[in-house]
C-alpha cells in the first residue's frame, strides 16, 4: 500500500492525491488497531499534505487568473482533515504523530489561499501539543514565519497586529531559550510590510519602530536581524503612504 500511496501522491492530481489518502487512513487505522508490521510515520503522512499543499498552491493560482477573488479551499481542507485524523490516531499510537513540517505544508496550504485566520489555527493546534509534550511538533522559526506571511499578504484590516502580535510571541519564546524559535529578517520585514500597506493612523511610525528595533538587535549581536534594503523601503513607503 506504501507503493500505492506514493505513486497517488507524484500524480498530483486531485484523484491520485484523494486515493492516496484515503490508503494512508487505511493503513493508519490498521496500525492504531495493533498491527505493527504497518510501519505508518511523519513522511508518509507528510507526503500526502504536500500534494495537497500543491494543489492548494495551483487552486490559488487558477483563481487568480481566472480573475476570482476566493481560490477553492477543498485542497487546505482535505490536508487539515488529514492533520486531524493523524493527530487522533496519535493519541492511540504516539509513533502516528505528525512532526512539525506536517503543520508547515497545512499552513503553507492555506497560506496559499489566503486564509490566515486557518493558517494561525494550525499554528495553534500544534503548540497545544507541543506543551502536552510532544517534541515531534516542536514549532521554529520557519513555521511562525509562514503564519506571519500568511497575515500580512492577506491586505486584513487586522493583519499588522496579528503580525506584530505573533512576533512578539516568537521573541518571548526566544527570550525563554526556546532557540529554534528566532524571529530573523524575514520576522521582521513581513511585520514591517504589513503595516506599510495597512495605511491605518500611525502605521509608519509602528513600522519604522520595528526596524529601529532591528538595527538595535543587529547591534547587539543578532546577525539575523540584520535589516536589508526591503526593510528600509518598505518603511519609506509608509512614510510616502501616511500623508505625514
Amino acid at each position: 500500500m506504501k507503493k500505492e500511496i506514493a505513486i497517488g501522491c507524484s500524480r498530483m492530481t486531485p484523484r491520485g492525491v484523494a486515493d492516496a489518502d484515503q490508503l494512508l487512513r487505511q493503513l493508519i487505522e490498521e496500525q492504531v488497531a495493533g498491527n505493527k508490521f504497518v510501519g505508518v510515520d511523519a513522511e508518509l503522512i507528510n507526503g500526502t499534505l504536500n500534494s495537497y499543499r500543491v494543489l492548494s498552491e495551483k487552486a490559488a493560482e487558477q483563481a487568480w487568473r481566472g480573475g476570482k477573488r476566493r481560490p477553492d479551499a477543498t485542497f487546505a481542507k482535505k490536508a487539515d482533515d488529514l492533520l486531524a485524523f493523524a493527530e487522533q490516531a496519535c493519541a492511540k499510537d504516539p509513533a502516528l504523530s505528525p512532526d512539525t513540517k506536517s503543520y508547515n505544508m497545512v499552513v503553507d496550504a492555506y497560506a496559499k489561499i489566503g486564509d490566515p485566520e486557518s493558517a494561525e489555527a494550525i499554528l495553534l493546534r500544534l503548540e497545544k501539543l507541543w506543551k502536552a509534550g510532544n517534541e515531534k511538533v516542536k514549532p521554529d522559526t520557519i513555521l511562525y514565519n509562514s503564519v506571519i506571511n500568511a497575515w500580512a499578504k492577506s491586505g486584513r484590516r487586522e493583519a499588522p497586529k496579528r503580525v506584530e502580535a505573533i512576533l512578539q510571541h516568537m521573541e518571548q519564546l526566544n527570550q525563554k531559550g526556546h532557540g529554534d524559535v528566532r524571529p530573523n529578517t524575514i520576522s521582521y520585514n513581513a511585520v514591517i510590510n504589513a503595516w506599510a500597506k495597512s495605511r491605518e493612523k500611525g502605521a509608519a511610525e509602528r513600522a519604522e519602530a520595528i526596524l529601529n528595533h532591528m538595527l538595535e538587535l543587529h547591534e547587539g549581536g543578532r546577525e539575523e536581524c540584520r535589516p536589508n534594503t526591503r526593510s528600509f523601503n518598505s518603511v519609506i513607503d509608509a512614510w510616502a503612504k501616511s500623508g505625514d
